[in-house]
């Protein structure tokens, strides 16, 4: 039985992903939001900032074309592609076409600013708890993936069957998966991965360390942890202490810190490294694009604002929404 992708949203990431699953030849369907976008795509087969030629395995549509009709689910998968904010749109706006099927995967980092809802939560909300859900997070650029570098994520649901079919159409000799049942703890590692790297991008530009950098991923580690329990326990369900020790190590939780926080690629770290020499966030994200961190930061923070925060959430949202600069952000006395 042939194997297909439905992937909702067209970003780089997005593309990139079909570009793999097309070369482990399954059948793969982008659906865009932008018409022009698509049309481009579907006619010249490339994508040239990602430098690649697409298969004929993989059909570019508009995401308009995705309609309430009944449709095949046996053998196909649906991702979403989308960045935190289209996220919740999306699920809202194709509920009834999603609900048709049994499982969802999404590589979305983040959680939803309106709802303060983590991914999987807003998942049950809009389409039920009958369906399962499976989330790849890991430190990865688009453009490596499709040079074929060697890239390890993970990938996490509560269902390992699910995870064991998943990563058989996924994986190949450079692009791995490492499965685990955490999904909140990969969820958090990837919104305060994002929160951390703008952290760091101010401390970089404050003049501190690689070393002083290392000691705040560190913290973050913990951060994410104790965040991980918090969320834990208010959904009434037990902690799997093995479990939240190895997301720690995984590639979602230790190797995100790291490629995030230290490597310029990251629109997180730019974003803080700039900071202060811009006059206005708006026009800075404007000019460097989609800044997953400063949304979440308050996000987070808001969800968390009856609970102990760590110095690491404390001080992006101080630089962030406090109105302090750098030089008086809790995060500088731990260094």
């Amino acid at each position: 039985m042939t194997v297909c992708f439905n992937i909702l949203g067209s970003g780089e990431w997005g593309l990139s992903i079909a570009n793999l699953l097309a070369s482990n030849g399954h059948k793969v369907e982008v659906f865009g939001r932008d018409d022009e976008k698509i049309d481009s795509l579907q006619s010249t087969r490339e994508s040239q900032s990602l430098e690649v030629k697409f298969s004929e395995n993989i059909v570019f549509s508009p995401l308009r074309k995705i309609t309430n009709d009944s449709v095949e689910t046996v053998g196909t998968f649906n991702i979403i592609a989308t960045n935190s904010k289209g996220f919740a749109s999306v699920i809202r706006d194709k509920k009834i076409f999603l609900k048709q099927f049994k499982h969802i995967i999404w590589l979305t980092k983040g959680m939803d600013s309106e709802s303060t809802l983590l991914f999987d939560e807003l998942i049950k909300k809009t389409l039920g708890t009958s369906i399962t859900s499976c989330m790849i997070s890991g430190p990865s650029f688009a453009r490596d993936l499709i040079q074929k570098k060697d890239i390890e994520v993970s990938i996490a649901s509560l269902d390992l069957e699910f995870l064991k079919d998943i990563k058989q159409h996924f994986s190949t000799s450079y692009f791995k998966l490492i499965s685990t049942q955490d999904i909140i703890g990969v969820q958090i590692s990837s919104v305060m991965k994002n929160i951390a790297a703008i952290l760091s991008g101010a401390l970089t530009a404050h003049g501190c360390s690689k070393r002083e950098l290392i000691r705040m991923i560190e913290m973050s580690k913990v951060e994410i942890n104790n965040i991980s329990k918090i969320i834990y326990d208010s959904r009434g369900l037990n902690v799997n202490s093995i479990d939240l020790t190895a997301t720690l190590a995984s590639p979602a939780c230790h190797g995100d810190l790291f490629l995030s926080c230290l490597e310029n690629q990251s629109r997180n770290r730019t974003f803080g490294m700039q900071l202060q020499n811009t006059e206005g966030i708006p026009e800075l994200i404007s000019k460097i694009g989609t800044v997953e961190g400063y949304i979440s930061t308050s996000t987070l923070h808001n969800y968390l604002h009856r609970s102990h925060i760590g110095p690491v959430l404390e001080s992006a949202y101080g630089l962030l929404f406090g109105g302090i600069g750098i030089d008086k952000t809790p995060i500088l006395n731990y260094l």
